[in-house]
């Protein structure tokens, strides 16, 4: 690992780099003792080209906007990223008081500290735009997920057992909310 990371936003014409990312998380999921950790299988595979479409899409959106999406990415000296965190809200303007979160994380980062620091620029950037509430999706037995949403104050709203049939296993998903303090 390289010791000049710095967390900052993705650029648009960053793309590649950023689903170079997004790919090698994915084909990590649930593979040599890595919690199972996102919903793509092999017949639903992350479709890069979609996903790509989408981001570039979606960052392109002023933040008043429905559909907008925002995200930071650990990156290093050599231009590679290592972990990221997102922020996204739905298509519907009655829901621009909350925007869903998103992470990953390559296994080398995992365990010093980047999660909390992704999660801190998070946080700080939907208190910046007023938001209400963070909420979030994370897979059972991604505890190491689950105890840094905890951390930061997240609760649980609800759980879906048996959600998904991933790596042949019957895996439920936890939904958690956190108020920013602006409404109750």
């Amino acid at each position: 690992m390289s010791k000049s990371a710095v967390i900052r936003p993705i650029q648009l014409s960053e793309i590649e780099i950023f689903m170079d990312e997004v790919e090698r998380n994915v084909l990590e999921s649930g593979r040599d003792g890595t919690p199972i950790f996102n919903a793509y299988n092999e017949k639903t595979p992350f479709n890069r080209a979609n996903k790509s479409k989408s981001f570039l899409e979606n960052m392109s959106k002023k933040t008043t906007e429905p559909g907008w999406q925002r995200a930071w990415g650990i990156f290093t000296d050599d231009g590679v990223i290592h972990g990221d965190i997102g922020l996204w809200v739905d298509q519907n303007h009655a829901s621009l008081h909350r925007a869903m979160l998103g992470m990953c994380m390559d296994k080398d980062y995992r365990g010093q500290g980047w999660g909390s620091k992704l999660m801190k620029t998070a946080i700080e950037y939907a208190k910046g735009l007023k938001l209400e509430y963070i909420d979030l999706y994370v897979l059972e037995g991604n505890e190491p997920a689950i105890a840094l949403y905890k951390k930061f104050g997240f609760t649980e709203t609800g759980y879906w057992p048996d959600r998904w049939r991933l790596l042949g296993k019957k895996v439920g998903e936890y939904s958690y909310v956190l108020n920013l303090g602006k409404s109750e």
